[in-house]
Order: structure tokens, then C-alpha cells, then sequence
């Protein structure tokens, strides 16, 4: 019986099993938001669990913040340490936002392997956006007015930092990821 019970307990501690434990109430990946990235493919946001993640959205025809957005971010991947630091972004604008223009916003900014670049489903933006806690409101001629938020998500998808605004500090940020 204690050989059992010991196996078991090694076979829960393996990485494959740990996986397929339920997640945390708070996690963002509770969310099962299919996504389409930049290529056409198929993308999901818990298959980012089990890493850090910095998660924002933005809207590939945006030429003022999002820009700055994406520097942001890339600042946030330079001044870490770590190499497993994921980058989401989801598109506040699905219907604007193909893969084309997303595959062209990426390669204009360099993006590399580690950014995903995606779109949900129409409507469904408004749900990640609304438990990033990001505001946003469609205006005329295609633009899109919104809140420039970056969020740290934890390797269970939860929420444990943030940063509001373009061009803000980000050490309290960057600490937080040291400590996962």
C-alpha cells in the first residue's frame, strides 16, 4: 500500500499530470478564448500555462499607442532575465484584424517567437478585455480609443502585476516576474 500511495504521489508530481490539474477561479485561461494568430492558426490562451505570460490588446491600423504598447513590451522582455517570458496580445479590432494585418504588424515591429499576435472571435474581445481591466470604445473611421494596459500573468494564468499607461515604471512589474 505505501509503494501505491508513493507512486501515485510521484505520478501527481510529474509536469504532464500537474497540467491537467483545475484551474485557479482567477486564472485568465479560464476563459477558453479560441484565437487565430498572424499565420491563420489556431492559438489558445491556457496553452500558455505553466509560463510567465505578459498579456495586452491593441489594433494592428493604430499608428499612435499601440506602437508605443509594443515598445513597452519589448522593454519589459529586454530588462528580464528569464527566456521563457511569453508576450499574448489580442487585437481589440477581430473584425479588422485578419491575419494579414496582424502578420504585417508583425514583421514590422521584428516581433519574434515568443510575441503571439491573434485575434478571438467577434465580440469576444470585450470579455478578455473586461477582465484585463482595459477600457475601449470603437470610434469613427476604424480607430479605436482604449486604456494601455500591460498585465503579468502568473504560470496559472492569474493576474500578479500590472502596469497602466505608456512610458511607466516598470520595476514593480519586472520584481513581481523575478519572484515567479
Amino acid at each position: 500500500m505505501r509503494l501505491f500511495a508513493l507512486i501515485a504521489g510521484l505520478l501527481l508530481a510529474t509536469p504532464a499530470l500537474a497540467d491537467e490539474a483545475p484551474l485557479p477561479g482567477d486564472s485568465v485561461y479560464q476563459l477558453e478564448m479560441p484565437l487565430t494568430d498572424s499565420n491563420g492558426a489556431a492559438a489558445d490562451l491556457a496553452a500558455f500555462r505553466g509560463q510567465p505570460v505578459l498579456i495586452t490588446m491593441f489594433y494592428a491600423s493604430c499608428g499612435s499607442a499601440c506602437p508605443l504598447l509594443i515598445r513597452d513590451v519589448g522593454a519589459l522582455l529586454d530588462a528580464t532575465e528569464r527566456k521563457d517570458v511569453r508576450v499574448v496580445m489580442v487585437t481589440l479590432a477581430p473584425d479588422q484584424d485578419d491575419p494579414e494585418a496582424l502578420a504585417a504588424l508583425v514583421e514590422r515591429h521584428g516581433l519574434d517567437a515568443n510575441w503571439l499576435v491573434a485575434a478571438s472571435e467577434k465580440g469576444r474581445e470585450r470579455e478578455l478585455a473586461a477582465t484585463l481591466g482595459i477600457s475601449y470604445r470603437e470610434l469613427a473611421g476604424g480607430h479605436i480609443n482604449h486604456s494601455s494596459v500591460i498585465t503579468l500573468l502568473d504560470s496559472e494564468g492569474r493576474p500578479v502585476a500590472r502596469i497602466d499607461g505608456l512610458d511607466q515604471p516598470s520595476e514593480p512589474l519586472l520584481k513581481a516576474l523575478k519572484e515567479l
